[in-house]
């Protein structure tokens, strides 16, 4: 009789690690424990090395990284196959500074920044066309700093993340100054200077000499460039010229030029005639004369007269023997001459 004797050699079946490392930050391994937690340090930027002890020599031992922030897988796998699976949750120790030490507009420093002050108002000069150069300070070396630029008048925003997500957004809301000047340097006529010109000043009268038959030209002078300046005048010599003043911001300013013409006040007669006959004894400023008539004439004499300046006009008045010349010169002025 034979006997038989059948020998199988059984697959181990041993799944756990004798030991397992990060780097010395697993401190209480034990090898039917499949999760672990490692904390790495604030500024890490390196996974720390995975290391292990094989439970048994048969054991196929295969390292899948996770990467930081991630979770690492140590997969064990049996002779026979079976498997287990040991996780590394990996965390990264995150900076939570989210401030910045300092802004800068072209190099110099933002006047009153706080780093806990989030919104400034800048104000630029006069005339300014373009943004100061935006920079900062960061307050770590783990945040990220974004700049939209809001543009002048605008608000531009800084946005600053912290190494653990965490934000802080600082606004500048810039403004460009405005003019607000709303006189002028100088008014001239003619190209010469107004006499007793004043900025503060606004109504002037021009008297213009007798016979004039032109107004003056009117120029100006501005304050600044970013005035608007406007001229409104008619069409007569006696018109009002009014010269308006717009600043770029704040109320107007008008000046007005009146001008007069000046006229004659001429109110004498170059001569008086009676019948043709200049009037015996006559001065331009007497003005009363007796004239005797003839004997044996009773009529009263044609009276006439001479006019010392084309303009003026002249009311003759008879009454019985009294005959009265009222001259009324251009501006106005009487005067009465009257022969008895």
């Amino acid at each position: 009789k034979v006997y038989k004797l059948n020998f199988k050699l059984e697959a181990s079946s041993y799944t756990y690690l004798s030991d397992l490392q990060m780097g010395g930050y697993i401190t209480d391994f034990n090898s039917e424990v499949l999760t672990y937690y490692v904390n790495l340090p604030l500024g890490t930027t390196e996974l720390p090395e995975v290391t292990y002890v094989p439970g048994d020599p048969y054991q196929t031992i295969t390292v899948e990284d996770g990467g930081l922030d991630g979770t690492t897988r140590v997969i064990v796998t049996a002779a026979n196959g079976d498997q287990s699976i040991y996780k590394i949750i990996v965390s990264t120790e995150k900076s939570d500074v989210k401030t910045l030490q300092d802004i800068l507009l072209d190099g110099v420093p933002l006047e009153g920044f706080s780093p806990d002050t989030v919104q400034y108002n800048v104000q630029l000069p006069i005339g300014t066309e373009t943004l100061p150069a935006i920079t900062v300070k960061q307050g770590d070396e783990y945040q990220t700093v974004s700049i939209v630029s809001g543009g002048l008048n605008g608000t531009t925003r800084i946005t600053v993340t912290a190494g653990n997500g965490e934000t802080m957004v600082y606004q500048i809301t810039f403004s460009v100054l405005k003019a607000t000047n709303n006189t002028l340097r100088m008014i001239t006529l003619d190209g010469v200077d107004l006499e007793g010109f004043n900025p503060e000043v606004d109504e002037y009268t021009i008297n213009l000499p007798m016979g004039t038959t032109k107004q003056p030209e009117v120029g100006w002078t501005p304050n600044d460039e970013y005035q608007t300046i406007s001229v409104r005048k008619g069409t007569a010599i006696t018109d009002d010229v009014k010269i308006t003043v717009r600043p770029q911001s704040g109320t107007s300013r008008t000046y007005t030029l009146h001008f007069k013409l000046e006229v004659s006040g001429n109110t004498a007669l170059s001569m008086i005639y009676l019948d043709g006959v200049s009037l015996e004894g006559f001065h331009k400023d007497t003005l009363n004369y007796t004239y005797l008539l003839p004997k044996g004439v009773s009529e009263v004499p044609e009276v006439t007269f001479e006019k010392d300046d084309e303009a003026q006009k002249v009311l003759s008045i008879a009454e019985g023997y009294v005959y009265t010349l009222t001259v009324t010169a251009p501006s106005g002025a009487k005067r009465t001459y009257a022969i008895t």
